[in-house]
Order: structure tokens, then C-alpha cells, then sequence
């Protein structure tokens, strides 16, 4: 597990506390990940207090104040504890907590998956804002491939935890490379009367076991593409020239790991 070059796996107690101050993590339920017996803004202050940031409780608790106009939250909510607000607002404490150490990289595990659909759009918004204002960096998981293209700049596009296929959002959504790809993203529904003869490429099949997967590709058992090689060899993770063939369009640099593909470019 690399962060800027280094494997923070190999690092001692002392060294990693230090890093935490540079990555946070906002959590998908922005309940169960909050402490219900603080108060908001007890629960913002805490990793302050804890890494020592500010010379004492008062100014940490002045920053966190300040944190919660950032992110949007009243500050009459700061005396109140995590039941008393919606899903909205609880993940809005979930982000500044995570902002309280100014990070420079922040995962964000399906951060709005719980959320309404309204609320969704608030928190993304919010996510897009903060990222331009302090230059972070997120890595986004989600399922929901509507969220996906509106807030990242690069996707990567997993099947039973291997990378398939990894390209900036614009060649991905233009030019789908994998078979898993592409029948992600012909299930996004469309809000367009003239679109519903659009094919959906319906995935059949089983799922192959995670804990003890099959020889070979793990999604060749729901492919429609299926070759001999697919169940016998993991295909390479190959760069592919991304307007190599008519009709492709040149959106950066495209990874895609397929038997489809091996042989017509040359592995990263």
C-alpha cells in the first residue's frame, strides 16, 4: 500500500500517527461511523485534540466551528448529538472530521450511498467545491456510475478485486473497452423518452467465487466473449492506443485487461 512512493505497511506506530494527519477516510454510513455519545462539535474536534494541532480544546473547537461553516453545517447544531440530525447533515460532520487535520488525499468509501437522491447531489457538489478550494485528492468508491462521471477525473473499473479496465472518465464513458465495461454502463438508467429502445447488455451467469476463483479471467464465466484463454490465463493489465480502431475517439491514456485486446499493444 503505496503513499507518494512509500509503503506505509512497513512504517512503525510513531511514523504512521504522523501520516494519518495526511489521509482521512469518509465513511459510507455517516452513522454508525460517528460516535453517539459526542456532540457535533466534539466529534469534529476530536482528531484535532488527539494529534495535538492546536494549542488547546478552545482553539480546537474554534477550528471545528469554523470546519462546520465550511462544510456547511450550522453551528447551532454544534451542542446536538448525531440522532437528533438527518443522514444529510451527519455526513457533513463525517467530511469536516476528515478535513480537521488538512489532509492531501481523502477516501471516500460511497460517501452518498446512503443518502437520498437530493441529498446525494448536495454532498458531491460539496466534495467538488472543497477539492478546488484546497487541491485534495479523493479516491472515490462507489457503485453508481451517474456519480462516477460527475466527480472523477480517472476511473478505475474493478471485478472481484482485480482491475479491468482503467482510463480519464471522458475515454471511458466514450469508448467502453471491457465487456464488464460496457454492460455497466449501458444499465444507467437514461431520463430520455427517445432512449428506451436502448439495449441493455444484461450480465448472465455466475459470479465465481472471490474466496477461490477460477484459473484465468474472473469474469469469463459471465462473458459473451469467452475463449479457451479466457479460462485458463489472467490477461495483463495492457495500455491500448485509445483511437487505434475506426470510429475511437483519443481520450489519454486506456488500460483495459481482456484477451480481446492482448496482442495488438505491448504491456505497461
Amino acid at each position: 500500500m503505496l503513499f507518494k512512493g512509500e509503503n506505509i505497511l512497513h512504517f512503525g506506530r510513531a511514523k504512521m500517527k504522523e501520516m494519518r494527519r495526511k489521509m482521512q477516510i469518509i465513511f459510507q454510513d455517516p452513522y454508525s461511523s460517528i460516535n453517539p455519545r459526542m456532540s457535533v462539535a466534539e466529534i469534529i474536534a476530536e482528531f484535532m485534540i488527539v494529534h495535538k494541532t492546536h494549542p488547546g480544546k478552545k482553539a480546537a473547537f474554534q477550528r471545528a466551528a469554523e470546519l462546520m461553516d465550511t462544510v456547511g453545517l450550522a453551528r447551532r447544531y454544534a451542542n446536538v448529538y448525531p440522532h437528533e440530525l438527518d443522514g444529510g447533515r451527519r455526513q457533513r460532520i463525517g467530511i469536516a472530521r476528515a478535513l480537521s487535520l488538512d489532509p492531501e488525499f481523502i477516501v471516500c468509501d460511497e460517501p452518498v450511498s446512503a443518502l437520498d437522491v437530493s441529498i446525494q447531489a448536495q454532498i458531491l457538489n460539496l466534495l467538488m467545491d472543497i477539492q478546488e478550494d484546497r487541491g485534495l485528492t479523493y479516491m472515490f468508491i462507489t457503485h453508481d456510475l451517474s456519480v462516477v462521471k460527475h466527480i472523477s477525473d480517472e476511473i478505475v473499473v474493478m471485478y472481484l478485486g482485480q482491475c479491468v479496465e482503467h482510463a480519464t472518465s471522458d475515454a471511458l464513458f466514450e469508448n467502453p473497452l471491457h465487456p464488464y465495461t460496457k454492460a455497466l454502463l449501458s444499465a444507467i438508467p437514461e431520463p430520455d423518452i427517445s432512449m428506451r429502445t436502448k439495449e441493455i447488455k444484461i450480465i448472465k451467469g455466475e459470479i465465481t467465487s472471490p474466496v477461490n476463483p477460477a484459473p484465468g479471467c474472473r469474469f469469463a464465466a459471465r462473458c459473451e466473449h469467452t475463449m479457451d484463454v479466457c479460462r485458463k490465463e489472467t490477461p495483463p493489465l495492457l495500455l491500448r492506443n485509445a483511437a487505434s480502431r475506426p470510429g475511437e475517439t483519443s481520450g489519454g491514456r486506456h488500460f483495459v485487461a481482456c484477451h480481446l485486446y492482448c496482442g495488438e499493444n505491448s504491456p505497461t
